[in-house]
């Protein structure tokens, strides 16, 4: 049976924009209950513990004011430091969680990711500028800082702002007066600026993502650019980048900033307020001097942690735009996973009358371990040929099976298993080693890794290496050539033995060397794949058909005259 998604959300729609912060708020947080359910108790008792320090004081106070023994006064530093100490262990352990849960989220996230692209439904991803999308992925490291912040300063602030008020109440009751006007000004500061500070989020990322891809494609295609005019280019379109994204930066950082600003002004006018109060309070006999100490300190505590609750905003729209961020990751369909799906017994496949747009038509069937000699006069029938064997795009109209089951009603990952195709773009950013097994199933020894390597003429190639096979293949094919490119893919074939093996006329970039290596092993009936050989060259070899492949059909032709005429021609 297929194998099925671990980590998902929605296998058959994209997410609508109304669902998208619900839904990526669920995927953080429903797996991380327990750790996050931690982090909260420990914030709580943080909270508590911190009261220590401004009851100590007013009990001293208080004790100086009478002149006590010193036992009392001993016995409370004692007190008090066994508080602080435990204040401090649970602020440890604190950390630790936190940290524990930015490696689950990270590592979480993707899997997530990485699975959901291998996923993906192929025509619509193709919509997608993929190097873009990707970019996304870094946003978890945003949403990694921003939830420490969120649930520790911003948690943090609202237990002892609650904490710190309701012991003031006891004090005297214009303090909860006090604590009223705090959180209704906290209150209307977030209403005026949170919302759109929020909004101002993601369009500040997109225009960053922009910049960042545009510096990608000047790395993918940089001598495009190097001409005079080219450099030109370049500059002007990177400076239109950064003027796009500095506007909507400063859009960004205006709301913050006004929201800062009032937070200060804040800060100032409370302080005044409580020195005032209080002071009155013990004029009239209302509140003793250690009180008043005390409550300035909680106060003052509270205030001087308003950095913590900018921070805290900060991380709230930090997190809301990383969520939208990743959140592309869903904006492309999967492919659906059937249940009642059957496992071919051979590997015969035919298309029945099938129909692509614009005008696309295939009726053809295919014997397993047949080689066939396929003359292709349209390249890109060749890439629609094995979209529609892979199982990636729609017909318009007809059927593919194999072994006379519909396609849809295959396991098309295990068949998937079985289907290989070679042409310029097939090898992955890996180790040599890794793009010859990494796909396969099975374990392989040294020496038939070494064995296959020189079938198709690459063992001198890969012995002048340091690395030998643990060389590493760069996103550009760097250090190997498009001939030895091709040749580790053919290797590859002759390790994995796929059922059907597709070979593009990109065969003709191999060496006249490896080329004939190589070819002598895929005509070999050694081999049980079915061969589809794509060429626009004659090719002699004991072939059991020959096909024609144009545009619209496909048409047989009688054996090795025919196709030289075919060739003669086509040219």
């Amino acid at each position: 049976m297929s194998r099925k998604l671990q980590f998902h959300l929605k296998t058959d729609d994209r997410i609508k924009s109304g669902e998208r912060f619900r839904d990526q708020l669920k995927l953080m947080a429903k797996p991380e209950t327990g750790f996050i359910k931690a982090i909260v108790v420990n914030t709580l008792a943080v909270s508590l513990l911190s009261l220590g320090v401004p009851l100590a004081i007013q009990v001293i106070i208080n004790n100086i004011g009478v002149r006590t023994m010193t036992q009392p006064l001993v016995v409370l530093c004692l007190l008090l430091l066994f508080i602080l100490s435990c204040s401090g262990t649970l602020q440890a352990i604190q950390t630790y969680t936190v940290e524990i849960l930015q490696r689950r989220l990270f590592v979480r996230y993707g899997l997530i990711i990485s699975e959901r692209l291998t996923w993906y439904q192929d025509k619509y991803f193709k919509e997608a500028n993929s190097p873009d999308l990707i970019n996304r992925y870094f946003d978890i490291i945003i949403m990694q800082s921003s939830m420490v912040t969120f649930f520790v300063s911003g948690f943090g602030f609202i237990i002892q702002f609650l904490i710190g008020f309701s012991l003031l109440a006891f004090y005297h009751p214009y303090f909860l007066g006090f604590a009223g006007f705090m959180t209704q000004f906290l209150f209307i500061n977030w209403m005026l600026f949170g919302p759109d500070g929020v909004k101002a989020g993601s369009p500040e990322a997109d225009g960053k993502y922009e910049v960042v891809s545009w510096v990608e494609e000047l790395s993918r295609v940089r001598n495009i650019f190097s001409s005079d005019n080219g450099k030109d280019f370049s500059s002007s379109k990177m400076t239109h980048l950064f003027n796009r994204w500095l506007e909507v930066r400063n859009n960004l950082f205006n709301f913050q900033f006004r929201q800062h600003i009032g937070l200060q002004i804040f800060g100032v006018v409370m302080n005044v307020l409580l020195l005032g109060m209080g002071g009155f309070l013990v004029l009239n006999g209302e509140l003793s001097a250690g009180q008043l100490v005390a409550a300035a300190l909680v106060v003052n505590s509270i205030i001087a942690s308003l950095p913590n609750l900018q921070n805290f905003f900060f991380s709230v729209y930090n997190y809301s735009t990383a969520l939208d961020m990743t959140a592309r990751f869903y904006d492309y369909p999967l492919e659906k996973v059937k249940e009642d799906v059957q496992s071919p017994k051979s590997y015969d496949f035919s298309f029945e009358n099938l129909k692509f747009e614009p005008n696309y038509e295939f009726n053809f069937s295919y014997k397993e371990g047949t080689k066939n000699l396929i003359l292709v006069k349209s390249f890109s029938s060749i890439q629609l040929f094995y979209e529609a064997l892979m199982g990636f795009s729609e017909h318009s109209e007809g059927k593919i099976k194999f072994d006379n089951l519909l396609v849809d009603d295959v396991d098309i990952g295990e068949v998937r298993n079985h289907i290989m195709i070679v042409r310029h773009d097939q090898f992955f950013a890996g180790t040599v080693k890794e793009n010859l097994i990494g796909l396969g199933n099975k374990k392989f020894t040294a020496t038939e890794i070494d064995d296959v390597l020189a079938r198709v003429g690459l063992t001198e190639n890969i012995a002048k290496l340091p690395l030998g096979i643990d060389t590493p293949i760069r996103p550009n094919g760097f250090p190997f050539s498009k001939s030895q490119l091709l040749a580790i893919q053919f290797a590859r074939a002759l390790l994995l033995k796929p059922k059907i093996l597709l070979v593009t006329p990109d065969f003709e970039q191999i060496s006249t060397f490896k080329r004939k290596l190589v070819y002598k092993e895929l005509v070999d009936r050694k081999h049980d794949w079915t061969l589809l050989f794509f060429t626009q060259r004659f090719y002699k070899g004991d072939f059991d058909r020959y096909t024609v492949f144009e545009r619209s059909s496909m048409r047989d032709i009688k054996g090795e005259s025919e196709l030289l005429k075919e060739i003669e021609n086509y040219g």
